[in-house]
């Protein structure tokens, strides 16, 4: 398993890098409550060699109530909202736990 993360929290254009091997899967985020975009900050395609990315996308936040003002938005007054590609990347690693079960 390959993470990338920097101090800056984006990258622009990582979908084009030098070295995206065939095999690596990539994972982007769509809001929550609209499924149809994909968030601005997801890397897109295509790669050098013509590849489109991200491979799939998965809902990119949820409500906490633990959170004590992180993350961003409210969610009708019971807590925070945990989003970007770190709220989608369980959901992602969630469906496929599910799909090698």
């Amino acid at each position: 398993m390959l993470d990338f993360s920097t101090p800056s929290s984006s990258i622009a254009n990582q979908a084009d890098a030098e070295g995206s091997p065939a095999s690596v899967i990539s994972v982007g985020a769509v809001p929550f409550d609209a499924p149809d975009e994909i968030e601005y900050f997801s890397s897109r395609g295509p790669t050098e060699d013509g590849r489109m990315k991200p491979d799939f996308v998965a809902p990119d936040g949820a409500c906490v109530t633990g959170a004590g003002g992180f993350g961003q938005g409210s969610c009708q007054g019971s807590g925070a909202r945990f989003y970007g590609t770190s709220a989608a990347a369980p959901h992602a690693a969630a469906v496929a736990a599910l799909l090698l079960e």
